[in-house]
């Protein structure tokens, strides 16, 4: 199985759901990332 030929869904833009999509996006796979919160950066606070 070739990755680059599949696409990627990642659920959550935390912090790890964002560093995976920055990752795989680096290698040329296609990611598409979903978040329930209309405002993502409001999530990073609670880990700053």
């Amino acid at each position: 199985m070739i990755l680059k030929e599949k696409k990627v869904a990642i659920i959550g833009a935390g912090p790890v759901g964002l560093t995976m999509a920055i990752l795989l996006q680096q290698k040329g796979i296609q990611v598409t990332v979903y978040e329930r919160d209309k405002d993502p950066q409001a999530r990073m606070g609670r880990y700053a």
